[in-house]
């Protein structure tokens, strides 16, 4: 290929030009191709048009130098000229006129999007710290979110082989938080995949052990507690018998137990004992009712129970978690306000004779999959003089000839004063319901009762069925 000779305008107000010399005849590629070598005149021309091309090839690149170094100055100032720009631009910006009320309101809509202000998962390669991120960005913002401390005080770690060592992050978020109560949740995302209580430090990894501990350390902090994780290996191993002695929850209101585990170890029971003697706590949710647990119940507000008869599958022990356990529990909670279960099955459940009276609870929820028989045993054996809200789901896909039973029935009837009764929801999107039965139900309530009504064959009952009553159909 061949050259163009032309000459180049390297400055077009100087008409300053680059001319280069006229390029020689190449070596073609049929030459080059050939299995051969030049004779001595051919070498001879060759080597001194090498010489004279090599002289020529310096001149480009000593133009080229010169021009890279212009052009560089000129990108360096405009850079900077960009800045300057984009500065006088931000001193103008109109976000500049917001009180810094706002952007501390702003702070707390995008930190609260967030289920905790810290969150880490899938081994430390996913972290979420807004409020570390925000401080980062400039002076300002820096000091609108270190002058909320609640901005770092909720921390949720999945510790399972953590991969990175989060303690700056850690430490940096309890110092920030100023001593101010922390909502802690510590989870195992592989809690079942340990079977071996001597390798548990290696399942966790370094960095996971310290992070469980670390936080542990801060339980007299702790108002709320997350808990999902292989209890009979984790309460055994992390602390030594010192730090456990000092470990207590003064604060602690509300302890959420997601671990799902079927017995107490007896090498956990220091943990256990701290919980029952934490003396603001009110608020519970387990996966089942454990009778093993002995915590204050005589001070528990509010019960969330996420399964009730159901086989855990992550043991085959066959263990189930019937309705009498939490029926006992229940009795021994006075104060008790607001008991949610989530999932009531109808395997091996008892019908227990117990009867007790809960006279403070105001709010009752009980959902199932199977037949709402199965709330049978527990609302034969309750009465709650106080209950104004009262909701009913089941997800079976069938006609039910005998529900509202009367079970569902007497529990209304024994519910005290009707009056009290704000609402009652009838959630059977794909079950039928029999007229007869709902109007039996609708009659003991006054009018004044909001019924929420979501069933199948809800226009089949007929509106003499809903006469007079406050119902909104779904």
């Amino acid at each position: 290929m061949q050259c163009d000779a032309n000459p180049t305008v390297l400055c077009e107000r100087c008409n300053l030009h680059f001319i280069p010399q006229p390029p020689k005849h190449p070596v073609s590629l049929d030459t080059l191709r050939f299995h051969g070598s030049p004779t001595p005149v051919e070498a001879s021309q060759t080597a001194e048009l090498l010489k004279t091309e090599e002289l020529e090839l310096k001149k480009y690149e000593e133009q080229l130098k010169r021009l890279r170094s212009i052009t560089e100055k000129l990108e360096r100032e405009k850079a900077a000229l960009s800045r300057r720009i984009q500065n006088r631009r931000c001193w103008l910006a109109p976000i500049r006129k917001l009180p810094l009320e706002i952007f501390g309101k702003i702070f707390q809509v995008l930190i609260a999007s967030e289920s905790s202000s810290l969150v880490v998962r899938d081994q430390g390669k996913t972290i979420h710290a807004y409020p570390y991120v925000l401080s980062q960005v400039e002076s300002l913002w820096r000091d609108i979110v270190t002058s909320h401390p609640q901005f770092w005080t909720s921390i949720d770690i999945d510790v399972h082989f953590l991969g990175r060592d989060i303690q700056p992050l850690l430490q940096t978020y309890l110092y920030r938080s100023e001593g101010q109560t922390l909502n802690v949740k510590i989870s195992d995302s592989e809690k079942y995949a340990q079977s071996s209580r001597s390798s548990y430090g290696i399942h966790l990894g370094r960095h996971g052990v310290s992070a469980c501990q670390t936080l542990l350390e801060q339980a007299s902090r702790v108002e709320v507690f997350s808990f999902n994780v292989n209890e009979a290996f984790f309460l055994e191993k992390l602390l030594s018998r010192p730090a456990r002695n000092s470990l207590s929850f003064p604060v602690l209101r509300e302890f959420r137990n997601y671990s799902g585990f079927h017995w107490v170890s007896g090498e956990s029971m220091w943990f256990w004992k701290q919980i029952h003697h934490a003396p603001m706590l009110t608020s519970v949710m387990s996966l089942h009712p454990h009778e093993d647990i002995v915590l204050p119940f005589s001070q528990l507000t509010s019960i969330t129970i996420a399964q009730l008869g159901k086989e855990d599958p992550s043991y085959d022990s066959g263990i189930f978690r019937g309705m009498a356990p939490l029926l006992r529990i229940l009795s021994s909670c006075p104060r008790l306000q607001h008991l949610e279960i989530g999932e009531i099955c109808s395997e091996q459940l008892s019908s227990p004779t117990i009867k007790f009276t809960l006279p403070s609870l105001r709010y009752l929820s009980v959902q199932t999959n199977d037949k709402p028989t199965v709330f049978d045993p527990l609302f034969n054996c309750i009465t709650m003089p106080s209950l104004e809200v009262l909701e009913v789901t089941s997800t079976l896909r069938q006609k039910l000839k005998d529900w509202p039973n009367q079970p569902f029935i007497g529990l209304v009837r024994r519910s005290g004063s009707l009056l009290n009764m704000q609402s009652i929801t009838l959630s059977f999107p794909f079950a039928s319901l029999p007229p007869d039965r709902c109007e039996e139900l609708l009659s003991l309530l006054p009018t004044s009762t909001r019924v929420t009504a979501r069933v199948a064959n809800i226009r089949s009952i007929g509106a003499v069925v809903w006469a007079g009553q406050n119902i909104t159909v779904e």
